[in-house]
């Protein structure tokens, strides 16, 4: 018989990263009485006032991390920007990750991403493999306009990525390839959504309910719960899912985020860790998308997840701030806020979210245009 790892309370919990994920997760963590210690590059991390203790490093620093092994009965990561590297090291050193490395070496290569998503069973766009300003003029005709190329390692928000629409785009988007590159077909989707998935230790496995996702400027804007799909799509996406999990020893939050595509699901892309789109969890879930990660590391039981009422959540971005500020009672009034106490308030740059509760769908979306006219102003 398999014995699985559990770590109970108060053991101290490592989270890479001092993001508000990583905030989000040192809350949930040290609620559930666990002790926590953020390492982060910034002097400024949000996390750091919420940790047991901080430590300033980069994220491949090697004497940091086996620091960080040393001090900590287990260590997680709050977003798959650190080099999955780091956690071949911190596994050498000592350190417990029950992320493991798998899923962050696949989410870091859109071209390996796709091939796994295939391999668990999803279905994807059509894409191919370019290097060359070649490979892409015979790669666009064979998918067909419109395309999109995207580097393989790195990019978010839409960072790192080009449309090609015509044959007379392939000049200017060439100049990409000094990356390497994966080439996909661009689609008219009707929505997106995405499945904040996770699996624990010992292999318990629960999808919260599926959010529809509205992007600006190619960061996410709205996610709004319940998502209207059909039950045999997302019985599909369970599957799949769970498959995807199994055959890479994934634990811990996994998103998927995929396209509707005439009445197909195609997945696009995986995110380990909490998710943006996952946030209504915290005020509209009978559990947050945090404390069933922390939960799942630990090897505490998995809650089925299922969400209170209807809900969306709005992204705040820095330039959203004093419109925010000026307005907050009428805001206030409306949706639970939630701000990460950044430093600055950079353009585009997530500084906080709301939550927007409503029994019915259509007082929700009411609530929602509100809200917006307001920051639109």
């Amino acid at each position: 018989m398999t014995l699985f790892k559990t770590i109970n309370p108060p053991a101290c919990i490592g989270i890479i990263g001092g993001g508000q994920l990583g905030k989000m997760l040192s809350v949930a963590a040290k609620t559930l009485g666990y002790k926590t210690i953020v390492l982060d590059p910034s002097e400024n991390a949000c996390a750091k006032g919420v940790a047991d203790e901080f430590i300033l490093a980069d994220y491949n620093d090697k004497h940091a991390l086996k620091l960080l092994a040393e001090k900590t009965d287990l260590i997680t990561y709050e977003f798959e920007n650190i080099p999955a590297t780091s956690v071949k090291w911190l596994e050498e050193c000592g350190g417990y990750v029950p992320q493991g490395y798998n899923a962050l070496a696949i989410s870091q290569d859109r071209l390996l991403e796709k091939n796994k998503l295939v391999e668990a069973g999803f279905e994807v766009a059509p894409y191919k493999k370019v290097d060359t300003k070649e490979e892409l003029i015979v790669s666009c005709r064979s998918l067909g306009f419109p395309c999109i190329l995207k580097t393989r390692f790195g990019g978010y928000d839409g960072k790192g990525q080009v449309n090609i629409f015509k044959e007379e785009d392939i000049e200017e988007a060439s100049k990409l390839l000094s990356l390497p590159c994966i080439l996909e077909k661009r689609l008219d989707f009707e929505k997106e959504v995405s499945a904040v998935c996770v699996k624990s230790v010992a292999g318990d496995f629960d999808i919260f309910p599926i959010g529809e996702n509205s992007h600006k400027n190619s960061i996410l804007h709205i996610s709004l719960v319940p998502c209207q799909i059909e039950k045999s799509l997302v019985d599909k996406i369970q599957v799949s899912a769970k498959k995807f999990f199994e055959n890479f020893n994934i634990v811990g939050i996994l998103t998927i985020e995929l396209f509707l595509v005439d009445g197909k699901l195609l997945a696009n892309e995986i995110a380990p860790r909490p998710h943006n789109s996952g946030h209504w969890t915290i005020d509209a879930a009978n559990i947050s998308q945090f404390e069933q990660h922390i939960r799942a590391i630990c090897n505490l039981p998995l809650l089925k997840s299922e969400y209170l009422q209807a809900n969306a959540m709005i992204n705040l971005l820095g330039q959203d701030y004093e419109i925010l500020i000026k307005n907050i009672s009428e805001i206030g009034s409306i949706s639970k806020i939630h701000l990460y106490e950044k430093k600055g308030n950079a353009h585009n740059r997530k500084i906080g979210h709301l939550t927007v509760l409503d029994k019915d769908i259509e007082n929700l979306k009411k609530k929602v245009r509100t809200i917006e006219k307001i920051l639109d102003k």
